[in-house]
């Protein structure tokens, strides 16, 4: 077997010896990364390969970066396409970016463009995971972090789109403006939720029901061991309110009073 071959052990450096003695008590031909050329750790991706049943060839070539060795170990461990991005001139980061996509089960084809370094490639997948419209930042003009403001105000039901002019331009100091956008809407939805459970307030039994309507308008209801979370209709977000279910009921009892003096001063004027 060509295993048996003999090699001079002072061509190699420790950490590429002990891949080769791997590669012998793994049962691969070690003859195919048995050159001191490869790093150790060049040869341990061949070697893994070799020892999965894979075909090596792409491995082989000696001038590969570590980044190009891990990516394209990557591809031929989970059977994926790198050839086609290769051949487009795509960087092994990008590659990556787009093999991870397609491990993750989505879309892919929106970053299949060299012209996106893999941090926008990154941010674009992270809207197609969430489900939002990522075409509204699929630019290559914006930056990486200007792509993830946008992608985290879509994915939180923010109207971020109202920012961005029609030529696709950003404003100066647009990250600082959605931040701004950010803190206006939470603060304006939470007014509009106490406003909504003291209007409801007056009329529900008990807290189920107070719940049960405000889930009917749209909001999700979530209680806590100390506190009540409360995601407003066609937002992603949290508005937190300090207060038990003992603490509506409470609350809820006190509306009734309010309600019955409110109805026993109206009957007096009447009379």
């Amino acid at each position: 077997m060509e295993n048996e071959k003999y090699f001079d052990i002072d061509e190699f450096n420790s950490s590429q010896w002990s891949e080769l003695v791997r590669g012998l008590s793994n049962g691969v031909d070690i003859t195919y990364y048995a050159d001191p050329a490869y790093s150790s750790y060049h040869m341990r991706k061949i070697r893994e390969v070799l020892f999965a049943g894979k075909d090596c060839t792409a491995l082989l070539k000696k001038d590969l970066s570590p980044d190009e060795v891990g990516v394209l170990h990557f591809a031929l461990m989970n059977d994926l396409e790198y050839q086609k991005y290769l051949d487009s001139g795509f960087s092994a980061q990008q590659i990556h970016e787009i093999q991870m996509g397609i491990m993750d089960g989505i879309d892919v084809s929106p970053i299949e463009y060299s012209y996106y370094t893999p941090e926008q490639m990154y941010q674009i997948k992270r809207g197609i995971k969430a489900g939002i419209d990522t075409k509204i930042y699929e630019n290559p003009h914006y930056s990486p972090t200007d792509m993830g403001f946008i992608c985290a105000a879509l994915i939180e039901g923010l109207p971020v789109q109202e920012l961005i002019g029609k030529d696709g331009s950003l404003p100066i100091g647009f990250p600082q403006k959605v931040v701004e956008m950010n803190q206006k809407d939470r603060k304006k939805n939470r007014r509009t939720l106490v406003a909504t459970i003291k209007g409801l307030s007056m009329t529900a039994e008990n807290p189920e029901q107070l719940f049960n309507w405000l889930e009917v308008i749209g909001y999700e209801v979530t209680e806590g061991a100390q506190t009540t979370s409360f995601i407003p209709p066609k937002r992603n977000y949290q508005i937190i309110i300090e207060a038990t279910r003992e603490d509506f009921i409470i609350h809820l009892e006190r509306m009734k009073r309010i309600k019955k003096n409110r109805l026993e001063k109206e009957e007096v004027h009447i009379k």
